[in-house]
């Protein structure tokens, strides 16, 4: 399970882990659970979001248009996956 966490948190600073829950790091207590709780957030809003069909994902220009808006906020720093 460990190296699957490591794998999963490679460039990253939260992972979910299938019946196990997340894995949030970060340089102090208060950002780690900041984080936690942002990716908690995003995940109920993805299951929300799963009970109207498939939600549409982004491409890289819209989201680096989006992540260009929202400036310097926490999401502008968190690493996204390519594609």
């Amino acid at each position: 399970l460990s190296a699957h966490a490591l794998a999963a948190l490679r460039d990253r600073r939260a992972c979910l882990l299938a019946n196990h829950g997340i894995v949030a790091c970060h340089a102090s207590l208060e950002r780690a659970l900041a984080l936690a709780v942002e990716v908690e957030t995003l995940a109920r809003m993805y299951c929300l979001a799963l009970q109207l069909g498939e939600p549409a994902v982004l491409q890289a220009a819209p989201m680096d248009e989006g992540l260009a808006r929202l400036g310097s906020s926490a999401y502008a720093r968190l690493p996204r996956s390519a594609g």
